[in-house]
């Protein structure tokens, strides 16, 4: 499994922006090889609002053909929001995981 995430330092004020555009994916959910997608906010943050967005897949080359798609050129199109002060993007290999007893790892997330 692959997993990505994309975590983004917002201006106070604007976690609505941020949730609109997870509102219409359109798309993804259909992806093959697409497992699940979350936006997490980090507590105690002072200055701005950050933002992580995970997303797992069954594999990297699932998501990689994803970045092919329309359906990701459109969820991408346009300049960065100017309310987005800072953003990095990290990949990952799972290479263990673990779930609830009587749960599968999906299930768990």
């Amino acid at each position: 499994m692959f997993v990505i995430t994309n975590t983004l330092k917002v201006e106070k004020g604007n976690e609505e922006k941020v949730l609109a555009r997870f509102e219409r994916l359109g798309g993804i959910e259909e992806t093959p090889g697409f497992i699940l997608l979350n936006v997490l906010k980090t507590r105690g943050t002072k200055e701005y609002d950050e933002f992580t967005i995970f997303s797992k897949w069954e594999s990297k080359e699932a998501h990689d053909q994803w970045t092919k798609t329309e359906s990701f050129r459109q969820s991408h199109r346009g300049e960065r929001s100017e309310y987005v002060l800072d953003f990095g993007i990290a990949f990952y290999d799972v290479v263990a995981e673990k779930a609830g007893t009587g749960k599968s790892p999906q299930d768990a997330i």
